[in-house]
């Protein structure tokens, strides 16, 4: 760039400001102060930093991983916006985000949560156009010619009379002044977080995209691998099994709450305190105890008595 150009940006015309970097060639090997030196350059206006830094032979760039990851973040974004129109409804208007480089997060008008299969469809919507590798376009154009064409304006945003069109795929067309991806399939792959309410009719969805979404689900196989483990049944049989434990859980809650009642009535209480607890202990395998304390016979034992 020219001494009147930044190669980095900051929040206001992008997602997330940018990491600098800067390189420095002196001629004095051993500057007096290099501290004082920085002090007094950080305190200057950008574009005097850079005339200083440019008389001293100092280069400046940007940190490409970091802008390549709110990139993909930021398109991401733009194809999430309009899958929750198609699966929700045109009602959908954004109402806030957050894109940073790690993560996004995207707030939007609609009246009740999102079920598992609307987020289901709302992923494969969007990982769909990442498989179709499409060239993202930029154009510069009237404010009045892009809405002719149809391009999303953000609500409350001004814009001036010449306005950046941005389309990422074809299913999307916004009036954007970020950096985006070349073409979809550099998002790689995008993962929800979840959904919740943030007030009355404003909900809010937080995904992960590229590397942090393959993490994420190597995460979570790893932890479905572990649960099968413990449980010795196969991976589409976890949700059966976890089903069939805590209705054996309520079931033997119920139980013993009927016979401490019965075991009150009769002064068996501290016996059946000390079996409840016993059982209690989660290394138990609580069907095993529920054999060998023999409370079908205790409970008969009680039922006689009374």
């Amino acid at each position: 760039p020219g001494p009147d150009r930044l190669p980095w940006c900051g929040r206001k015309q992008r997602p997330e400001t940018d990491t600098m970097v800067l390189e420095f060639r002196l001629d004095d090997p051993t500057p007096a102060d290099p501290r004082r030196r920085w002090d007094t350059l950080a305190q200057a206006t950008p574009l005097d930093t850079v005339r200083t830094l440019g008389s001293q032979g100092a280069t400046l760039a940007v940190d490409g991983t970091r802008r390549g990851a709110i990139r993909a973040n930021h398109s991401a974004t733009h194809l999430l916006h309009r899958a929750l129109k198609m699966v929700l409804g045109e009602h959908v208007k954004q109402a806030g985000s957050v894109v940073a480089s790690d993560y996004l997060r995207f707030d939007f008008s609609h009246f009740s949560p999102l079920t598992h299969e609307q987020q289901e469809q709302v992923e494969d919507l969007v990982n769909g156009w990442v498989r179709e590798n499409t060239e993202a376009q930029t154009r510069i154009m009237s404010l009045e010619d892009a809405r002719k064409s149809g391009a999303v304006a953000m609500f409350g945003e001004k814009y001036g009379e010449t306005v950046r069109v941005v389309t990422v795929h074809p299913q999307t067309t916004e009036l954007c002044g970020g950096t985006h991806v070349a073409s979809t399939s550099q998002i790689g792959l995008l993962t929800l977080l979840g959904e919740q309410s943030i007030g009355s009719g404003t909900r809010r969805v937080e995904a992960l995209v590229s590397a942090d979404a393959f993490q994420h689900l190597a995460a979570e196989r790893a932890l479905v691998n572990g649960l099968t483990t413990i449980l010795k049944v196969q991976p589409d049989q976890l949700t059966d099994r976890v089903e069939k434990l805590v209705a054996q859980l309520k079931d033997a809650e119920k139980t013993i709450a009927d016979l401490l009642r019965m075991a009150g009535k009769l002064g068996r209480q501290p016996y059946l305190e000390g079996l409840t607890n016993y059982l209690a202990r989660p290394e138990r395998n609580l069907p095993e105890l529920l054999r060998m304390a023999r409370i079908d016979r205790v409970e008969d034992e009680l039922r006689h008595d009374l």
